[in-house]
């Protein structure tokens, strides 16, 4: 998959890039592309994309003071799922807790259950199966 399949993408600050990367592999995105620019301050900027399915992040560690936690940053973002038992075991093999356990709630056209977990720069990811 290239960058050019996905019509935009959510951007994520965050302290450290390889932690990061690594848990977003491990809830079950895929690496489409890494980049590491000059900053112009000296330093460098590490940029990854990462893709589940359609929905394309971007996780940024720039040569700067972090965001994480400050106004702007990201709270959550949901991905739809097909299995949310599937979802919850691959987490649960990789020791990835939940921060919000089933839940049911009256959305769309039958209702949905959702999970939520926490990243390592305290993003929630939110998990739906619609009904």
């Amino acid at each position: 998959m290239q960058l050019t399949d996905f019509s935009g993408h959510i951007g994520i600050p965050v302290s450290n890039i390889a932690t990061s990367e690594k848990f977003y592999r491990d809830i079950g995105f895929n690496v489409i592309e890494r980049h590491n620019l000059d900053s112009g301050k000296g330093g460098t900027n590490h940029i990854a994309f990462l893709a589940f399915g359609k929905t394309l992040i971007e996780l940024y560690q720039l040569d700067q003071e972090p965001t994480v936690g400050k106004a702007g940053a990201i709270h959550h973002f949901a991905l739809s799922v097909e299995d949310l038992t599937e979802i919850k075991s691959n987490l649960s093999s990789k020791c990835i807790p939940l921060s919000v356990p089933d839940t049911d709630l009256p959305f769309a056209n039958n209702g949905v259950t959702y999970i939520m977990i926490e990243g390592p720069n305290g993003e929630m990811i939110e998990f739906d199966q619609f009904k």
